[in-house]
């Protein structure tokens, strides 16, 4: 008979050792910040390691519990409380509740990621490996101008340097999206991949 109750107990830990790490492997694939692709007014939200987050500038909590997120908001109240069902698959996140269903994309800021084309109706940037890139663009005086730069991604910025300047920008790359926004926060480009 004791022999029967140590088995179960042993069972029974591994049991719970099993779905703590299946629970920690769910919560770490949300890790990170997510954002919709496409709008300049997009949803952006992040997951910290530490159960808490922030989406567009609202605190929250978060749990999860199998294919469900259960998040809280930081308000105060507890009242605040939404469940989603949600996947996660080749860096897209999608939220699934009250009929409606939302797809993030994780948010990159490397630079394995920077590099290809990227356009806009004014512009075209290419970042080669390397940190070698060029700058197109069209000018009522000048016509079709090209300039080449170097460039450095570091701790989610670009420093694009060109023979007369320089501009460091903040990167995110969403999807085939890639937004630049001064560091100083005033304005952004926001540049479609070329594939």
């Amino acid at each position: 008979m004791k022999k029967l109750l140590s088995i179960i107990s042993v069972a029974l830990v591994i049991a719970t050792l099993a779905c703590i790490l299946c629970s920690c492997g769910s919560k770490k694939k949300l890790v990170g910040t997510w954002a919709e692709s496409g709008s300049r007014y997009a949803m952006s939200i992040t997951f910290n390691s530490d159960g808490k987050g922030e989406a567009d500038g609202d605190e929250f909590t978060y749990k999860v519990s199998g294919k469900k997120l259960k998040m809280t908001l930081a308000d105060g109240t507890g009242r605040n409380k939404m469940t989603f069902k949600y996947t996660v698959k080749n860096d897209v996140l999608t939220l699934s509740g009250n009929g409606r269903k939302i797809e993030l994309y994780k948010v990159k800021t490397d630079e394995k990621s920077l590099v290809g084309k990227w356009k806009n109706d004014d512009v075209n940037y290419t970042f080669g490996s390397g940190g070698k890139g060029s700058y197109e663009y069209s000018s009522y005086y000048y016509g079709d101008v090209t300039q080449d730069f170097t460039y450095r991604v570091n701790n989610g910025e670009v420093k694009i340097i060109f023979s007369d300047y320089s501009e460091t920008y903040k990167i995110k790359i969403i999807n085939d999206e890639l937004v630049l926004s001064y560091a100083d926060g005033y304005g952004e480009t926001r540049l479609t991949r070329v594939k």
